[in-house]
């Protein structure tokens, strides 16, 4: 018993730690310097690049290519891509600003592809508005084209640039906040394909899951009577698999079509909140020394409250959005913790060993999904 606790707190740290080096940003893997990319000495074939680091800004304009080869003038400052306006340029009011990256060293007549997945943009190369309805290749000499967040261009000469406009939708967060995947079109298609396959596949496991979790209580009375608490895991997994399909939205747009931000954003919160509901009556009727009675019912009821609240509240309500992320904060790293003290101290506790490894791993996912979201709110992602 000691043996499995000890290697489960191993885990969690281990997850942790790798997690942190992979995913948090960092200034060694800056492939844009000033606004420029060095195509020949970043990008090889058989790899993707992805174009973070400082690009040009300027803020509360949008800019075309004719505007820059006008020579309008307009204040230039450097954004860090990806990340969000959170600190630089936080304001009340409805935000936008146009960003350009000049690529050097391209080599003429092949194609290029970019993997672009915010939403709330749009691109031009070659002095040209990439098209955003058009299948990628649809012949062989086309030059331009795009199929749901995959773009595609030829190059013309040695050089180019992208100028992206971005507007933050009325909504708190705003900017690049996901990477800009770059790279030769045949690489860039296969990145993209990948991502959709993975994608597919942890939607589809969680979705198998949940059904086969429904199929228990609807045919098996002994599990319906045994286990209260599994009337709320179809419900937990399902949400989760919602919550992947809004956060990346290829999988949405390819059975879908587009479907608005604004909505997407309203959907994911929404489930955000059916799933911590189901999550924390999971944990009450399984033991209510997990979640006590008075706690439970306080934790549902705001969070059913602000569930209901996000469909329809402005997406740029400061003091809503912050108040629901400052309670989730509070909340779910305390409830983990608790969790986690009895699962070490606690021998009391009824639930099976293996079940309550199962709560401290889906507290750990929803956690860290919430930091990630800090992270984006606060502008240090």
């Amino acid at each position: 018993m000691k043996k499995i606790k000890l290697i489960t707190l191993f885990a969690i740290i281990a997850v942790t730690a790798v997690l942190y080096i992979i995913f948090w940003p960092s200034k060694e893997n800056s492939v844009v310097t000033e606004g420029t990319f060095d195509v020949q000495q970043y990008l090889s074939s058989g790899s993707t690049v992805s174009l973070n680091g400082d690009w040009e800004f300027y803020w509360h304009e949008l800019m075309t290519a004719e505007d820059f080869n006008d020579g309008i003038e307009s204040q230039q400052e450097y954004a860090t891509v990806p990340s969000s306006w959170n600190i630089k340029w936080n304001s009340s009011e409805f935000r936008y600003g146009t960003y350009r990256l000049h690529l050097i060293n391209l080599i003429p007549g092949k194609k290029y592809g970019i993997i672009n997945n915010n939403t709330s943009s749009i691109i031009f190369s070659n002095n040209e508005l990439l098209p955003a309805e058009n299948l990628v290749e649809q012949e062989a000499d086309e030059e331009t084209g795009s199929s749901q967040n995959m773009i595609f261009f030829k190059a013309k000469d040695t050089s180019a640039e992208i100028i992206i406009q971005v507007t933050d939708f009325h909504y708190y967060i705003g900017g690049i906040v996901e990477s800009i995947k770059f790279g030769y079109l045949k690489d860039i298609e296969y990145e993209y394909h990948k991502s959709i396959i993975f994608e597919t596949g942890i939607i589809s496991m969680l979705v198998t899951i949940g059904a086969v979790f429904i199929i228990l209580i609807i045919f098996f009375p002994d599990f319906r009577k045994r286990e209260i608490a599994g009337f709320f895991y179809p419900v937990t997994v399902m949400s989760f698999a919602v919550i992947n399909s809004t956060i990346s939205n290829k999988i949405i747009v390819l059975f879908f079509g587009d479907v608005k931000t604004e909505t997407l954003l309203r959907i994911e919160y929404f489930f955000i909140g059916v799933l911590l509901i189901a999550l924390f009556c999971s944990m009450f009727f399984m033991d209510k020394r997990l979640l006590p009675k008075n706690i439970t019912i306080g934790l549902t009821t705001v969070y059913a409250v602000s569930s209901v609240i996000s469909l329809f509240i402005p997406l740029n309500n400061v003091l809503f959005w912050n108040l629901f992320s400052a309670i989730t904060i509070i909340t779910l790293p305390s409830v983990f913790l608790s969790t986690i003290y009895l699962f070490i101290f606690n021998k009391k506790i009824s639930i099976r060993l293996e079940e309550h490894i199962l709560i401290i791993a889906i507290l750990y996912c929803v956690n860290l999904y919430n930091l990630d979201m800090l992270l984006f709110a606060l502008g240090y992602k």
